[in-house]
């Protein structure tokens, strides 16, 4: 997981919270675990950073910026695949659903990338 460290002090910078009193919320003993994730040092926790999200508004696409491009080729590709086998198959009206709401997905994937 590739996470824009850098963010994640300057989120809490510009609040008034300590690295202690984010450590406080996450119930961690030590605040030095919120220094490495902060430096990159470590790795956070989904719990870590969904903590940052609600503290500090922090949009998760700012948490995972480096990966989502990566991710969401991948998942473009599958989506891809399963549209072709659905296609291919009994065109019943579960099935023309499935179809339709992958499309969506699809185009919404397709969207906010090029932004």
């Amino acid at each position: 997981m590739h996470i824009q460290h850098q963010h994640l002090r300057m989120y809490r910078k510009r609040s008034p919270l300590l690295q202690s009193d984010v450590a406080h919320v996450l119930g961690l003993q030590d605040y030095s675990i919120v220094s490495r994730w902060e430096q990159g040092e470590r790795r956070p926790s989904i719990d870590m950073l969904l903590v940052y999200h609600f503290l500090f508004d922090m949009p998760v696409e700012t948490l995972f910026g480096e990966q989502k491009g990566d991710f969401s080729e991948a998942v473009t590709g599958r989506i891809k695949s399963l549209l072709e086998e659905l296609r291919s198959s009994s065109a019943d009206r579960k099935t023309a659903k499935r179809i339709l709401f992958l499309e969506l997905v699809l185009n919404k994937i397709n969207s906010t990338s090029h932004e």
